[in-house]
């Protein structure tokens, strides 16, 4: 009998540590989760989440139309052409008129620039990478360093 009672405390002794272990582990989780939590919430702040989150629009310069270019393309003998209609961003509104004033020596670069290329070479999108380098570059001849920021394409079809 007197080992029934020392089996049944140790058993209670037991229960009692096991019951102890769980609620401290409980209160491990909970203490680290609070933790963890201050950490990322005071590492971004709410509105430097929603800074991130959104999408940084790009600013472009004024963008002025130079007209479609319809050019024979190189190889072939002559049978394909091109029809490019092209938009060019320029530096500020300053550069306008003198892309207006220049319009014949533009155009004239850009027939000359288009006539030179073949089929193949604009086929592709890096060949339309080059092709905008290559007239970025001709552009500033005419206009001046810095002047033309970017070509953009609005029209490209060949046959």
């Amino acid at each position: 009998m007197a080992d029934d009672k020392i089996v049944e405390r140790k058993l209670q002794l037991d229960l009692k540590l096991i019951i102890f272990g769980i609620a401290l582990l409980i209160l491990a989780s909970v203490c680290t989760s609070f933790i963890t939590y201050l950490f990322f919430t005071s590492a971004n702040p709410p509105e430097k989440v929603k800074e991130a989150q959104e999408p940084a629009i790009p600013e472009f310069g004024p963008t002025h139309d130079i007209g479609v270019f319809t050019v024979n393309l190189s190889g072939d003998n002559n049978r394909r052409f091109a029809r490019v209609g092209i938009t060019l961003e320029l530096a500020d509104q300053s550069v306008i008129p003198l892309v207006n004033e220049r319009l014949p020596q533009i155009r004239d670069t850009v027939i000359s620039i288009l006539s030179l290329k073949s089929m193949q070479q604009l086929s592709d999108v890096e060949g339309k990478r080059l092709l905008r380098i290559e007239l970025a570059n001709g552009l500033e001849r005419v206009l001046g360093s810095g002047k033309v920021q970017n070509v953009f394409f609005t029209e490209f079809v060949f046959q």
